[in-house]
């Protein structure tokens, strides 16, 4: 369905959580992921010309924080360290107007319900995601298999090649995963559960004890077998990449269904940021090519300063109020004087971001949707052992021109590509895609004519992906990460300090959350003076 309408997604997510046995979770996810309140519930329209506010960062938490706050009449400044693009991760490359990739953000979960307030704020068109389509590939241990409903085949082709246990060997592929990711999460009471997409100081035992696991210790909890667990690994596409990290990461992607039934912006993502931008008062100014080196408390003017890189040049900038968007990975870069909170240092120096890794073709012809042996494949992906971890295949195309997305990796695979040259590593993704689809060595030389192919860690302003906790990692900073600093005149917003990372809908909502405290600010000190 396109353009879905809410009571269509709710249903949906009533459903698909009431056939995993889960369908009271469905109004505390609703909640967690709906939109705070109102901004102009907590102060009036345009209370606020004198105070100037300066974000830090144009990705969609900068802006949505923007957005909310300018309805305030705030004096609004964005700094952003590109010359020319905002969204910050979401990334949409265009080969032309027809024909491009994502580079970035390329999933919307039916529940994320701040990103589908923007959405249909702006009226962008959304179309279904593909994950799985009737021919997908699977590739390990050099054997190729194709289609979704291939249980019965993985179990005799690929199976052998591990040493399982006897429940293991007759468990489906599938069911095999799905166990290990369902089975903590049903077991817990839903008043443990929604504390998972919950920012709190003290977390239940249970939420605790998950935090300082990865997978493959809750699998050998749960009775898998070296062997099963080598399986799952080599057969769960970018998955894999998060296997060592703390488990609660995972929980937290299954808790509220994220990957099923996913949408995509029909004209890639990049609308959504220049949305924002279209839609953005005349109160908000957009400073580009601004690299801000320093953030310093000038106490006795109660006010931050923001000291700026320019074509080479040092500026500084006077704020109020400022809002800190960009990820920890860059802020450690920068000096702050004075420090912030130790809690907030500490957060800032050790939580951990993901690498990923994404290389896009463009191909002049669709191979993939060659009609040979009935085999044509539109939409969903392969996941693979081979380094390039997955391939995604698009829905459009034009003419014979098609965008692959020829390899996506998170973790160990995607560093080890990463930090190929960028000719030898164009070189691998193409020959480890020929084997994939068993096409001839060199094939895809003469239809391959463009690429664009990205590193997220080697990207100067982000240095990673998205955070994703180490184990512990919850405990420690999730709650210090979202608290102000310099007496409530900074404050922060991002993917990073969300309880659900690297999706979109935590940019956006604490993105409002930061416009909403700070007009709770704004009011109580008007309050305080009169």
């Amino acid at each position: 369905m396109r353009n879905p309408t809410d009571t269509y997604r709710h249903e949906l997510l009533k459903g698909l959580l009431e056939s995993v046995g889960r369908g009271e979770d469905f109004s505390y996810i609703i909640k967690a992921y709906s939109p705070p309140k109102e901004i102009t519930k907590y102060a009036p329209p345009n209370a606020f010309p004198q105070v100037k506010v300066g974000i830090i960062g144009a990705g969609l938490a900068g802006l949505s924080s923007a957005y909310e706050l300018s309805k305030l009449g705030c004096s609004i400044t964005i700094i952003e360290a590109k010359k020319e693009r905002i969204g910050g991760r979401v990334y949409t490359y265009y080969f032309d107007t027809h024909l491009f990739g994502e580079l970035g953000a390329m999933r919307i979960p039916i529940a994320h319900e701040c990103t589908w307030h923007y959405l249909n704020l702006f009226k962008i068109n959304t179309i279904p995601f593909i994950t799985d389509s009737e021919n997908n590939i699977l590739y390990v241990n050099k054997t190729r298999i194709k289609g979704i409903n291939k249980e019965q085949e993985i179990m005799q082709r690929v199976y052998p090649y591990y040493p399982l246990n006897e429940w293991e060997k007759y468990t489906p592929l599938n069911m095999l995963d799905f166990q290990a990711l369902n089975t903590p999460l049903c077991r817990m009471p839903k008043e443990v559960r929604v504390e998972l997409l919950q920012v709190k100081r003290n977390y239940n035992p249970q939420i605790l004890f998950y935090d300082a696991v990865n997978f493959f210790q809750v699998c050998d909890l749960l009775g898998y077998s070296d062997g099963g667990k080598a399986l799952l690994y080599n057969t769960m596409g970018i998955d894999r990449g998060f296997y060592y990290n703390s488990y609660l990461e995972l929980l937290r992607e299954v808790y509220p269904l994220n990957f099923y039934n996913v949408y995509k912006i029909e004209k890639g993502f990049s609308e959504l940021p220049k949305a924002f931008l279209k839609h953005m008062s005349s109160n908000v100014k957009i400073k580009m090519n601004h690299i801000v080196t320093g953030i310093y408390n000038d106490g006795l003017n109660n006010q931050v300063v923001l000291k700026y890189n320019i074509n080479n040049r040092e500026e500084y900038e006077r704020f109020d109020y400022v809002i800190c968007t960009i990820p920890f990975s860059t802020l450690r870069l920068i000096d702050v004087n004075p420090e912030f909170s130790q809690e907030k240092k500490q957060a800032i120096m050790q939580i951990n971001y993901m690498t990923s890794q994404k290389t896009l073709f463009l191909c002049k012809e669709r191979f993939w949707e060659s009609n040979i042996n009935n085999e044509k494949i539109v939409g969903g992906r392969a996941h693979t052992d081979l380094v390039i971890t997955s391939v995604w295949y698009p829905v459009q195309g034009y003419d014979n021109y098609g965008v692959l997305m020829a390899a996506y990796g998170v973790g160990q695979d995607a560093s080890r590509i990463g930090n190929m040259n960028e000719s030898d590593r164009i070189f691998l993704i193409k020959r480890q895609l020929e084997e994939v689809h068993g096409l001839s060595p060199h094939y895809l030389d003469d239809i391959v004519v463009d690429y664009k192919t990205i590193d997220w860690e080697k990207e100067p302003h982000q240095l990673g992906a998205y955070a994703w906790y180490n184990l512990g990692q919850t405990r420690l900073f999730l709650y210090p990460s979202y608290l102000p600093e310099y007496g409530n005149k900074i404050l922060f917003a991002g993917e990073h300090i969300a309880p659900n990372h690297g999706w979109i809908q935590g940019a956006l909502q604490t993105g409002m959350m930061a416009a909403n405290n700070l007009a709770k600010i704004l009011m109580f000190r008007n309050h305080s003076f009169h």
